[in-house]
């Protein structure tokens, strides 16, 4: 009796054992998506740190995902990456006008034994119409600085003396060129202002709070907000440029952009359209890169839809029409100075010489090498 007693015991707990539930297991944190940008059949200066606000990415912690936390506009944050590395993959805004490269990110080498800073993509915006396209630069600013230059007639500022207003690339900079892409507005067609150094070109204007504005700090890195949140901090800034409202804020559209897919407020041809070549310039979430966009017959929406999708926490439209929208690569020949080695999403001839021999009357940016 004893012994079944004993036996029955042994069973019992064995039972009891192996009903027990295993405990649950530790999982990796899953890996934040891909941004997203919401499919929408509609088609629709220069600078310095990165975005106004820091805020939780994707209602994360970005620092817990191994990403870089958002950087507020009026910090400025070193990258101190080993070395240059393109953007995430980029994916295509709309399957049924998608080309099977959208979205890859591709070295761009001006001078083949150089470093790739620079990569290129490209999308397309239009959920109909595959022959629209978006041309796409992200310039890793680890590697590169950006700098504004004022033209030699615009913006327009009869004080400024002509030296102020070369409309050149400095000499100095020539050695570490890399590439050149259009400004903004002229002066006529909005009056927003702009400063580089000392020199105001005009000045900003009651009611122009709104106007989106490239600034730029001594070390050539980037912010891209509203005048009224910079304007606190201008002093910081070693140059500025203001245009339209900003098409992206703080990872999302502008709210006229939401409701209106075909407004003029972004500007349109003489005669009225609005699918016309536009540029944009913006900054990523952890100011690393600048991306530069030039959109071919493309709305503003079209054109902010493509920058939302290039991973641009902010940014803001450029110059408009294919005779001033621009981006140039620059090469350095033996015992020469730079020239045009080719360009990109850039309609019609230019002289190689351009902004380095041969005087610009209109603004621009220009993308140089840091030294090592």
């Amino acid at each position: 009796m004893r012994v079944w007693s004993y036996l029955f015991g042994v069973v019992f707990v064995c039972v009891a054992a192996c009903a027990t539930p295993d405990p649950p297991q530790a999982t990796a944190p899953r890996a934040a998506p891909p941004a997203e940008v919401a499919a929408r059949d509609a088609t629709a200066a220069p600078s310095t740190p990165p975005p106004l606000e820091a805020s939780a990415v994707d209602g994360g912690d970005a620092t817990a995902r191994g990403e870089a936390p958002d950087a507020d506009a009026g910090e400025v944050r070193e990258a101190t990456e080993a070395r240059s590395t393109p953007p995430p993959p980029l994916r295509p805004l709309h399957p049924r006008t998608a080309q099977p490269d959208d979205g890859a990110w591709r070295p761009v080498r001006p001078d083949p034994e150089g470093e790739a800073v620079l990569y290129e993509t490209t999308l397309h915006p239009s959920p109909t119409n595959p022959y629209v396209t978006v041309s796409l630069v992200a310039v890793d600013l680890a590697r590169v600085a950006l700098r504004l230059v004022a033209g030699t007639r615009e913006p327009v500022a009869p004080d400024v003396p002509a030296l102020a207003r070369a409309g050149l690339v400095p000499v100095a900079d020539h050695a570490g060129l890399l590439a050149v892409a259009n400004g903004g507005w002229r002066s006529e067609h909005g009056h927003f202002a702009m400063r580089v150094g000392p020199h105001r070109f005009d000045r900003p204007r009651p009611g122009r709070g709104e106007a989106c504005t490239v600034g730029l700090d001594e070390k050539g890195r980037l912010v891209v907000a509203p005048w009224s949140e910079l304007e606190p901090r201008e002093t910081e800034l070693a140059a500025w440029r203001q245009t339209p409202a900003c098409l992206v804020r703080r990872g999302e559209l502008h709210p006229s952009l939401v409701t209106e897919t075909h407004t003029r407020r972004w500007g349109a041809a003489a005669d009225g359209g609005v699918e016309i070549p536009r540029t944009a310039l913006g900054v990523d979430r952890a100011g690393r890169y600048a991306i530069f966009a030039l959109g071919d017959r493309t709305t503003a929406k079209a054109l902010a839809d493509a920058m939302l999708a290039a991973g641009a926490r902010d940014a803001a439209e450029l110059d408009i029409n294919w005779s001033y929208t621009r981006f140039f690569l620059y090469t350095h020949g033996a015992g020469g100075g730079p020239r045009i080695v080719r360009s990109i999403g850039t309609k019609g001839q230019h002289p190689a010489t351009s902004y380095v021999e041969r005087r610009s009357e209109r603004d621009f940016f220009y993308f140089v090498r840091r030294a090592p």
